[in-house]
């Protein structure tokens, strides 16, 4: 019976129990709380009511349909040894455990159940991460917090704002101290007043200071920002902040300054214009800084350009590729632009410049600015000019040269060609200028040509085409001319030199005329400009032949076609030769008189003719030098020569050789420099090279002769002056040339031994050569005869066939030659 009642109390108890289960749950849930205290209390008051009942250790589920969470649950057993079971149900989690307790008789004695809240521990999980996540963010920034609570006096610090400090982690060392430990004495006060103002009336405190922190008093900028909080009664009480160090920020900040005030100052004092201009696309070409050299060579005020777009002072010619290219640059496709432009100055007139213009690197995807440095070249425009000017005119008269003359031949036969047009060229040549320049002098000579080169530009059309071509020849086009008015213009000129051609000095005056060539093109009547020059040169000859003052026109029949293929053949060949470089080399011993040694040799030029046989320079030299080929050919016999030293004197065979140079390269400018090279290139000793020019070469060009002479002999060369007395004014040259070696022409060497004269010439030569610290060369020396007498008028050195004849330098050059 006992047994009865007590199950019937224990299903009381048990009702009871789902009641109160139910209720607190509700409330849990109504109220969204799940406080420890609340659910303590249930615990104890549902221990403390449940029944007894028979059974062992089981897991009763109270309202299944919830959704328990079985991971949970069979977890708790694992570790406690009883089942618990999770819910969830209208957003509040709660926690049931069901536990069964054995009677010592055998039964159940009650069942305890315990509520959790679910969502607070989520919150609470949700809260240290979220808290951790900002004191990481903290550490990165270098950015802790602070609260101060004016009322209490207690402040807080995160963590990061103890690291700023260097400070232990939450010691109370900041806390009780607060903003003010470690500030540098200068900032204290400072900050002091700051937080007091702020508390007294503002809303807001922002405050840069110093502070030493750490055992080596590191310095450190700190950065703090608080919020004043007031109550009703608008009484400040409490602040909360943060506080920054700023100190690496300041670092890279004064950087930044340093370096932008360098680049103001450089800008400002570059001696070249300096502009920054915008490339956004609303204000693109905008000028946002120049500096004073800029202005200066623009001719406007700092003011004023800033105003100014950069096309505003570009030549409208130049504008368009300048705003191209900025286009360009904006648009990222361009990294780098530079260009030679005209800028126009504030006066009007054109100021020639150098641009370099590149984008400022930008962290959007387009560059919004690009630096501009502009330059002026005005006088290196006007350098190159005077170089240009040079290089296509003839420095005596002012008049085109030979290049220039052949360059515009060809532009004119184009235009003829494209238009069915007529046209002229005339070869002209002055009768009687080697007397002039040999009894009067050179200087008279160069005022004749001049004169007779301005008497020419006068007379001709402003669209023909004058220049000179070199010693006394000039040339002239005439475009859209045919031959009878060729001719006439011809007779015009002839006929102006007949009556105005004079050259003049104190003593006597010397009259000149011309002989002049005349050919015509066009008519369908296919012609080179190389054969247009020959056929005029070849008339110009045919007049000088039919006794000179004169005009010939050039005849296409068959003979003078063969002169005119014979012409060309040779300047053809000579072409060749030249770019390929199969010219052959002879060597004629130059022999020693007292000793009969052969210190030197003198190298001689051929030309490979169609059937092997060796063509001398006689024949060809005279189209070398009419088609400007001579110097190139001189070049090479140059550089033949150095290399030949080079590699004899590696073998240990001291010997020395002459090479020859023609009168129009003495008037190369450039021929000094390429000397210098070539015996650099070889390392060769400059003094074993003997550099000839002939009398009549070196008179053509006095001043040029004496600055060539001067600058071989600087080089280490040795300068000698061959054909010595072929001209009138032999003597007159020794006075104004620089000579190591005076070789005496044949012409007093092949009779010396039955004419007094001549024996009387070499014996004068000699002794001026003796006076002046020279030495001379017998040249054309055929006998014994000759040779004994050459001796006894103390001649030092003779060549001839008779001491040795030209051989293929591969053959005379190795053995070490002796008569």
């Amino acid at each position: 019976m006992t047994w009865q009642i007590a199950t019937v109390f224990s299903a009381v108890i048990g009702a009871a129990y789902l009641v109160i289960s139910w209720l607190i749950s509700r409330g849990l849930w109504a109220t969204r709380q799940a406080g420890p205290n609340v659910l303590g209390m249930a615990t104890a008051a549902i221990f403390f009511t449940c029944g007894v009942h028979h059974g062992s250790h089981a897991l009763h589920l109270i309202g299944p349909s919830l959704g328990f969470e079985e991971a949970e649950g069979l977890a708790m057993r694992a570790a406690f040894g009883f089942h618990v079971a999770l819910w969830d149900a209208v957003g509040a989690g709660v926690a049931l455990f069901y536990l069964s307790l054995r009677h010592s008789y055998g039964r159940l004695l009650h069942s305890p159940v315990m509520f959790e809240d679910s969502e607070r521990r989520r919150y609470e999980a949700r809260l240290e991460r979220e808290r951790a996540a900002l004191a990481e963010a903290q550490a990165i920034t270098h950015l802790g917090s602070w609260e101060l609570d004016l009322l209490t006096g207690v402040r807080s610090w995160s963590d990061e704002m103890y690291r700023i400090y260097g400070l232990p982690d939450r010691s109370d060392a900041g806390a009780a101290e607060g903003l003010l430990v470690a500030v540098v004495p200068e900032d204290r006060r400072r900050v002091q007043e700051g937080v007091a103002a702020a508390v007294a009336g503002g809303d807001e405190i922002d405050l840069s200071f110093r502070i030493v922190r750490g055992p080596q008093d590191e310095l450190r900028f700190l950065r703090t920002y608080g919020t004043i909080i007031r109550d009703a009664n608008d009484l400040a009480v409490r602040i909360v902040g943060t506080t920054q160090d700023i100190t690496e920020a300041n670092a890279i900040e004064s950087a930044r300054r340093e370096a932008e005030e360098r680049f103001r100052i450089t800008v400002a004092h570059a001696p070249i214009g300096v502009a920054l201009v915008d490339l956004a696309p609303s204000t693109r070409n905008r000028l946002l800084t120049v500096n004073e050299a800029l202005c200066e060579l623009v001719g406007h005020s700092a003011d004023a350009m800033l105003e100014m777009t950069i096309e505003s002072f570009i030549h409208p010619d130049d504008a368009h590729a300048v705003l191209r290219d900025i286009e360009l640059l904006a648009m990222d496709q361009l990294a780098r632009t530079e260009a030679e432009i005209r800028c126009l100055h504030a006066d009007g007139h054109v100021v020639w410049t150098s641009v370099a213009g590149a984008t400022v690197p930008s962290d959007g995807d387009a560059p919004e600015y690009a630096v501009f440095h502009v330059m002026d070249i005005g006088e290196r425009k006007r350098f190159e000019g005077q170089l240009q000017h040079l290089a296509d005119h003839d420095a005596l008269t002012g008049l085109f040269n030979r290049r220039r003359f052949e360059e515009e031949l060809g532009r004119t036969l184009v235009h003829s060609g494209r238009h069915g047009s007529q046209g002229a060229v005339l070869m002209l040549d002055l009768d009687g200028f080697k007397f002039v320049n040999d009894t009067m002098g050179h200087s008279y000579g160069d005022e004749l040509v001049t004169r007779v080169g301005g008497l020419l530009r006068v007379a001709l059309r402003a669209t023909d085409v004058l220049a000179r071509l070199g010693g006394d020849e000039f040339a002239v086009i005439l475009p859209e001319t045919g031959e009878a008015e060729a001719l006439a213009v011809a007779e015009k000129l002839l006929a102006m030199l007949r009556e105005r051609a004079v050259a003049l000095n104190d003593h006597r005056h010397a009259r000149v005329t011309g002989s002049i060539g005349v050919t015509v093109f066009g008519s369908g009547v296919e012609v080179t400009g190389e054969e247009l020059m020959v056929e005029a040169d070849l008339a110009m000859y045919e007049a000088k032949e039919s006794g000179k003052n004169c005009a010939a026109v050039y005849r296409r029949a068959e003979q003078t076609r063969q002169k005119l293929a014979h012409r060309m053949s040779w300047l053809k060949r000579l072409q060749t030769a030249t770019d390929e470089g199969t010219f052959e080399l002879m060597a004629q011993p130059i022999v020693a008189l007292r000793t009969d040694e052969v210190p030197l040799y003198e190298l001689l030029l051929r030309l490979p003719g169609d059937n092997g046989e060796l063509v001398p320079a006689a024949t060809f030299l005279g189209v070398a030098e009419r088609f400007d080929l001579i110097q190139q050919i001189d070049r090479w016999v140059f550089g033949e020569a150095a290399r030949l030293l080079h590699v004899h004197h590696a073998a240990g065979q001291d010997i020395s050789l002459s090479v020859n140079i023609s009168g129009k390269t003495l008037n190369d400018p450039g021929i000094l420099d390429d000397f210098r090279t070539m015996l650099a290139k070889y390392l060769v000793p400059a003094n074993r090279l003997v550099v000839e020019v002939t009398e009549t070469a070196a008179i053509v060009n006095i001043d040029k002769a004496r600055d060539v002479a001067r600058g071989l002999r600087k080089l280490g060369c040795r300068f000698a002056l061959d054909d010595f007395g072929a001209g009138f004014a032999s003597f007159y040259y020794l006075k104004h040339l620089e000579f190591d070696l005076l070789k005496i022409d044949g012409e007093f060497v092949r009779n010396l031994t039955k004419s007094t004269t001549d024996q009387l010439v070499v014996r004068s030569v000699v002794q001026v050569a003796t006076g002046l610290g020279a030495q001379t060369v017998a040249e054309f020396i055929s006998d014994e005869a000759a040779l004994a007498r050459l001796r006894e008028l103390g001649v030092d050195y003779g060549q001839g066939y008779h001491l040795g004849r030209p051989a293929p330098v591969g053959d005379l050059l190795p053995l070490s030659v002796t008569v």
